[in-house]
Order: C-alpha cells, then sequence, then structure tokens
C-alpha cells in the first residue's frame, strides 16, 4: 500500500559555485522517445537534495503515468544554470496499489458510484467491499455470501453486474444452482438486489415486469445507467431453453414501483458470454462474444441510441471474447482474452490496441 516513489539519481562532473545552489530536474512531454522539446527550468521543475557523496537524489513520482516525459538534469546557482543529457522517462502504466484482505471468489462484479469503487462476488463465500481512492484504503461494505443460494445451497455465478440508482445500485447475478460438487439444477437461479451506500444496506428486488422466460433462463447481463434512469440488459443465447437463444433485451428499472419494462429488443445481437458493453451520452454499445452449448464465436458490434431508440450494426470488433469492458471519462476500454486493452472509438467506430497487460484481471473499477 501507499504512494509508489520513483527516485533519480545523478552527480555532475564539474560543477561551479555551490552557495545557495539548486539541483533538481525539469522535464516536457515528449511525442516519441529523445524528442523536443528539450525542458529547461522555465518548464516543470522537480528540487532535489545534494548528498555529502556528490549524488543528487530527486523524488520523480509526479512525472505523468500514461505519457512519455523529456527529463533533464540541471545545476542552477546565482551565475549559471547547467544542463544534464535528456533522457526520457514514462512510469510503467500498471502498479500494485493495495491488497484486497477481504472474502471474495471468482467471477467478480464491480462498480463505481460517487468516487469511490465497489467490489462483490458470489460463490457462498462472499463480502463487498469499497475502495476510497482517496484514503488508499478498503473498506468492508456488508457480508453477501448468503444471498447468493436456495435452500442454503450456494450457486457458482456466471456474472455480476451492477446498475448506478438514486442511493446506491443495483446488482444482477446470472448464476447456476450448485446442489453438490458434481450435480446442477438446470434453473438458472438470478437474482437482483439493490445496496443503499448511505445505509450500507441491501434489499431483494424482485422481477416485475421481466418475462419469466428471460429472467429465468438469461445467463449474462450488464447494467447500467444514462440521465439517472438505470437500465439493465440481458442477453439471449442460453442453452436450456430455445426460446431464448437469440436476442438482447433492454430494460428499464422504475425505481418508485420497483418494476422493470421493456425499453428495446434487438433478436440479431446475440453474444452472451465474454461480450464487450459501453454506455457513453445516449449510446449504448455491446458487441463480441460467444453462445450456444458450442460456445459459437461472433464479433459483431452495435450501438444503440436510447433517446431515438435506432439500434445500428457498426464495425466488427477485433476479437470475439473480451474479459472486462469499462468507461473512463467518456473513452470505451475493453480487456481481451489475449490480455490487452483496447480503446474504441466512438467518433470514428474505431478499436485500436493501447497497450498489454502484465495482470489476470477480473474487477474493473474507473475511479
Amino acid at each position: 500500500g501507499g504512494r509508489a516513489c520513483h527516485l533519480l539519481k545523478y552527480s555532475f562532473k564539474t560543477i561551479s559555485d555551490l552557495r545557495n545552489a539548486e539541483f533538481g530536474v525539469c522535464y516536457s512531454k515528449a511525442t516519441d522517445p529523445g524528442t523536443a522539446p528539450v525542458p529547461t527550468v522555465s518548464d516543470k521543475v522537480i528540487k532535489g537534495t545534494l548528498g555529502k557523496d556528490g549524488i543528487v537524489t530527486c523524488d520523480i513520482s509526479e512525472v505523468n503515468f500514461n505519457e512519455m516525459e523529456n527529463v533533464r538534469p540541471y545545476f542552477k546557482n546565482s551565475k549559471e544554470t547547467v544542463y544534464g543529457s535528456v533522457f526520457t522517462y514514462s512510469k510503467p502504466s500498471w502498479l500494485p496499489y493495495m491488497v484486497l484482505s477481504g472474502s471474495y471468489s471468482f467471477n467478480l462484479g464491480a462498480i463505481s458510484y460517487k468516487g469511490k469503487g465497489y467490489v462483490f462476488s458470489g460463490g457462498g463465500s462472499s463480502d463487498m467491499w469499497s475502495f476510497s481512492p482517496t484514503g488508499m484504503t478498503w473498506s468492508k461494505e456488508v457480508s453477501i455470501k448468503d444471498i447468493f443460494s436456495i435452500d442454503g445451497n450456494p450457486y457458482e455465478i456466471f456474472t455480476i453486474k451492477a446498475a448506478p440508482i438514486s442511493n446506491g445500485f443495483l446488482f444482477f447475478s446470472n448464476g447456476l444452482l450448485t446442489v453438490n460438487r458434481t450435480d446442477y439444477v438446470a434453473v438458472y437461479s438470478n437474482c437482483i438486489y439493490s445496496y443503499n451506500t448511505t445505509s450500507k444496506a441491501y434489499t431483494q428486488i424482485l422481477p416485475n415486469g421481466l418475462p419469466d422466460v428471460v429472467f429465468k433462463y438469461s445467463k449474462r447481463c450488464d447494467g447500467f445507467g444514462i440521465n439517472g434512469q438505470p437500465y439493465v440488459a440481458i442477453y439471449g443465447g442460453s442453452v436450456s431453453n430455445e426460446e431464448l437463444s437469440r436476442g438482447t433485451y433492454i430494460y428499464a428499472y422504475d425505481e418508485v414501483s420497483r418494476t422493470f419494462k421493456e425499453v428495446t429488443a434487438n433478436s440479431e445481437r446475440t453474444g452472451v458470454k465474454d461480450a464487450a458493453f459501453f454506455a457513453v451520452g445516449n449510446m449504448v454499445f455491446m458487441g463480441a462474444g460467444s453462445y450456444s452449448v458450442f460456445e459459437t464465436l461472433t464479433t459483431d458490434f452495435w450501438s444503440y441510441n436510447v433517446s431515438t431508440k435506432v439500434w445500428t450494426r457498426l464495425k466488427d470488433a477485433p476479437i470475439s471474447k473480451f474479459v472486462k469492458s469499462f468507461v473512463y471519462k467518456n473513452r470505451c476500454f475493453a480487456i481481451g482474452s489475449d490480455n490487452n486493452l483496447y480503446e474504441y472509438g466512438v467518433g470514428n467506430d474505431s478499436w485500436t490496441i493501447v497497450e498489454k497487460i502484465p495482470y489476470t484481471i477480473d474487477a474493473v473499477m474507473p475511479i
């Protein structure tokens, strides 16, 4: 835990008057390694300390995580400013911040809500935890180990997703009921709960307005909010019910009546497992994934305009399987099964690889 500290040390071969001297580094943004602009003390400056051994030490942790910077040592006194060589510095984009010590299992769900990140999962021994980026701390919210079960038998959770509401969020599970280690009941036992982040209380929500076949047999969903309205996108592709073999169904949730109402359906968009999903402005973007017992792969990618209620087929996604997808400052990112971080450009309908991720990702909280 704690802030990562990046120290730069250097020494000068020859320097003049040390009285009232200043040592440090100056830096400026670089477009490519070693390119202009060459930084001077008129740019950003980090002051260092001179040790008895003649080594200058600078803490350069403030250099941008996500951009290359040209960094240049300097020595300055009342008579002159002397510079060292320019080099390009870029911190790694992915750093371990803190270990979550709580109880959790596979197929984590996560949501960002009012500046905090929340992580939760099912499987019989799970808690809900929140992460504060201000204090860099994890806090246990509530135990949810007993809610994903029937007659005391915990689920194996396929997926768990969340949608923001006025006082917290809804979270949805799509799970397969575990009777014992080897046998399964062919009822998918989906659940919907609301969680109040102030009172830290959760309440089960009945599937009022959701057709029984959709609620009972769907194995994947995505929650999202647009203009204060909570929605859930429920995907077809169930292998156990022919009626729900294809399609995507979007429902709006009314917080007062606690009911769901179908907004739209798209019979052509079917990608139950490992699909990518983004909600930006009045638009929803979804695609790729797999469906059926054969895990048929798809790369089709679609947008849905909540205002005009129009579906549009877009360019295909670059791969079929995405581990997680999320939106950060109106930018759409998805982590592929190939461990690449992809960005989808809403303006030009394009996909680009941002970088390779050095970790296995199970939950993402943009904060």
